[in-house]
């Protein structure tokens, strides 16, 4: 982190943008947020990996405590410029999600759903989409990719560099993607709603708080529209929640509310003037 390597990288920067202005550059920054979104501030790489948010996400799941995941978001949406960061759960140098999240298909899709609408940039390191397990200490974090329940997981005819872990017989594409219940076809289903959501990709974040402590929420918005993300880490289903948002980019108005993934209408509420409103009933 010395001045060095700023300039190092802001020469790099200059370089490269000038060759192709599109250009993109990721940045693994192995480090706490403070220290990570320097190098992120739009003098070095258009993006740093955001490894506390990935702690924050899984460890929260996996102990059932919300406030893991919203105290990071307020200190990373604090510390870069909005969107200038990538948001992933697990990398080739950890242990996998999947094996994190103790092989809970619940839990995984629900860190999923986290990663595919909060802001940011979201990194999808492969194999956690048929929750492949594995762990750095021995390699097995590094398997080949298990695409088929044939020999070698159908990633090669030959012999893979590594052996594959047990369990492909399962979790493999060519099994997963045809049931609808799979980790795999929860991945592809966030997928496309994010990417045929223009406010999860630029819209604004808001913490949304509400009367059960159990249940992390947050929207994402612009002047026309919301998203709002709500997840229960309670043990027990949560009935008729109370939530509320103090501001927000929407305009003020009457809106209809509709349950994004199924299109059904749950409700209606006013948005106040400065985006938000009160103690809104969800019904669940």
């Amino acid at each position: 982190h010395t001045p060095e390597t700023f300039q190092v990288l802001n020469e790099f920067r200059t370089f490269y943008k000038d060759i192709n202005p599109q250009a993109f550059t990721v940045g693994e920054v192995w480090d706490n947020t403070q220290t990570v979104s320097q190098y992120s501030d739009g003098s070095g790489m258009d993006l740093c990996f955001e490894f506390d948010l990935a702690y924050a996400i899984v460890n929260g799941i996996s102990q059932n405590q919300t406030s893991f995941i919203r105290d990071q978001m307020e200190l990373v949406m604090d510390s870069y410029p909005f969107l200038q960061y990538a948001p992933f759960l697990s990398n080739h140098d950890q242990t996998r999600v999947y094996g994190s999240l103790y092989e809970y298909d619940p839990k995984m899709k629900m860190a999923v759903s986290i990663l595919m609408t909060l802001p940011g940039v979201p990194f999808l390191y492969y194999g956690e989409e048929i929750g492949m397990t594995g762990y750095n200490d021995d390699g097995t974090n590094r398997t080949p990719m298990q695409w088929t329940p044939a020999t070698h997981a159908g990633f090669t005819t030959g012999t893979p560099w590594f052996p594959v872990n047990d369990g492909y017989n399962d979790h493999n594409v060519a099994v997963m993607q045809y049931s609808p219940e799979s980790i795999w076809n929860h991945y592809r289903e966030m997928i496309h709603f994010r990417n045929d959501h223009d406010v999860l990709q630029v819209g604004s974040y808001g913490e949304i708080t509400s009367n059960e402590y159990h249940l992390l929420a947050y929207s994402r918005s612009n002047t026309e529209s919301m998203i709002m993300s709500l997840h229960n880490f309670f043990v027990h289903t949560i009935n008729n929640p109370l939530i509320s948002i103090a501001s927000s980019d929407m305009l003020p108005g009457d809106y209809s509310v509709t349950d994004a993934l199924s299109g059904e209408e749950i409700g209606s509420l006013i948005v106040d003037a400065n985006g938000g409103f009160s103690d809104w009933v969800v019904p669940l």
